[in-house]
This record gives structure tokens, sequence and C-alpha cells, in this order.
């Protein structure tokens, strides 16, 4: 309690502007989801809930996204923990390798992307992939590849910085033990690092709702393939279309969706602990 009153003052503000800046404004976006239309302000209640849960974009929107979610962040998890292995391993404390690794997070989205399309051509992406079953989401392949390579760096230097925590002493023991690379890692350097672990993965999954600049950019368009339609997209059409009760709906049911997911990734990482 004492620690609380000490360090109160200097929280004050920032806790001041985070609600300024994020809360009153949610709130007025709960408020907005509830009206038929924001100018005639006449109360529907939940009935634009029913409306954008039955639309069939949305749901196409949701889909996409929740595709994308899983697969770009596992892919960056996994890539961000084998590369930060690497480091400890052979290039402990190499300051210009993580330098190097987090240039791709700082370069500007319209020069990545345009290094990705000699890649990846845009238009065989647009025209050439199948319109139904599992191939349509063939189209979130450069997308994907994008956000992998602009994220991977950053993750590595903060899964990397946590596993040079881990005392030496319980990893030359492991070794003594017989413990082999792939067993310390996970048997010993993962489950120390597991909080470090959750805050890359949170972050990752922050970054990857960033997506739609970098898919916008790449097909030039507000209406992308099938596959790479993300609820970004669809929020974005409905601001252009001034629909905007639509749009705060859709925005309130996603952190509702999105803080539950948090939520339960915190409270098993509580339990594990």
């Amino acid at each position: 309690m004492n620690r609380l009153r000490k360090w109160l003052p200097f929280a004050l503000p920032g806790l001041a502007g985070f609600c300024v800046i994020y809360i009153a404004p949610f709130f007025e976006t709960t408020y907005y989801s509830f009206l038929s239309d924001i100018f005639s302000k006449v109360f529907v209640w939940f009935e634009n809930y029913g409306k954008v849960l039955k639309n069939e974009y949305f749901r196409l929107a949701i889909r996409n996204t929740g595709v994308f979610l899983v697969a770009g962040c596992m892919s960056v998890m996994l890539v961000s923990v084998v590369v930060s292995y690497c480091l400890m391993m052979f290039l402990r404390n190499s300051s210009l390798i993580k330098g190097i690794m987090l240039v791709p997070f700082l370069i500007p989205s319209a020069a990545v992307v345009s290094a990705w399309t000699m890649v990846f051509d845009p238009i065989y992406f647009s025209y050439k992939i199948p319109d139904q079953g599992a191939g349509v989401f063939l189209a979130q392949v450069p997308v994907l590849a994008i956000f992998i390579w602009k994220n991977c760096g950053l993750m590595i230097i903060i899964i990397n910085t946590a596993m040079q925590r881990v005392p030496d002493n319980v990893i030359e023991a492991s070794k003594l033990d017989g413990a082999g690379a792939v067993k310390r890692l996970t048997k010993i350097i993962l489950p120390t690092i597991r909080p470090n672990l959750l805050f890359a993965l949170v972050l990752t999954m922050a970054e990857s709702l960033k997506i739609y600049k970098d898919c916008y950019l790449y097909y030039k368009t507000d209406y992308p393939p099938e596959g790479a339609y993300f609820l970004q997209n669809y929020m974005n059409n409905h601001f252009a279309k001034l629909d905007y009760e639509i749009l705060t709906t859709a925005t309130v049911i996603f952190v509702a969706v999105a803080g539950i997911a948090v939520a339960i990734l915190y409270r098993k990482d509580r339990e594990y602990n």
C-alpha cells in the first residue's frame, strides 16, 4: 500500500491520458452502436448487433482475420524462438545483429510492400487464385510474408533478451545431465521465459491488426480478393459509406472478442505459475 501511494502521483498523468484518449472514446463508440444512426439518435438497442452478425461480409472478414491471426502469430513466434535460441548459443550478446533485425520493423510500409511486389506478383494473386475452398487463403500469402518479415526482428530482440537472463548455471547443469539443445529449449528455457513469450505474443497479435495498410498497398484496393478481405477492410468500407452505427457495432464486437482472448491467455499464464 505504501508503494502504491508513493508511485500513484507519477502514474496519475499517464492514467488520465489513457482514459481521455482510449476509454472515453470507446464508451462513446459503444453508445453509437445502439443508435439507428448518429444523426437521428434513435435507440434501437441490439438491432445493429444482429444486423452485423448476420452480414456475410462481416463473417467473411472475421474468418479471414482469425486465420491470419493464427497463421501470422504462430509463424512469427516460431521463427523468433528458433532464431533467438540460435543467437543465444552462437552469437551471445551481439548488439549489432539485434540492431540489424530491428530494421524491417522501422522501414515504412510503402517501401516494404514495393519490394515484396517483386517477389509476389499482385496480378497473379488478384486473379489466378481459386474462388472457393481452402485455396482462397492463398491471397493471404503475400501479406503474411510481409507481416512475418516486418515483425520477426522485434520479437527476436524481446525473446532473445529474455533468454539471456536465464542463469548460466542452470544451462550448464542441464548439459551435465545430458539434455540436448532441443530439450534445453523446451524444458528449461521456454518455461522460464513464459511471461516474456506471452508479452511477445500479445504484441504480435496487436501488430497483426495493422495489416490492413500493407494489404491495401499490396492489392491497391479496398476490396482485395475474398481470402484477404480482413476486418479492417470491412470497417474502412463502412467508414467511407458513413455507416457509423455499423462501424461502431463491429468495433465493439471485435474489442469484446479480443479482450476475452487476451484475458484467457493471461489467466492460463497465472494458473501455470
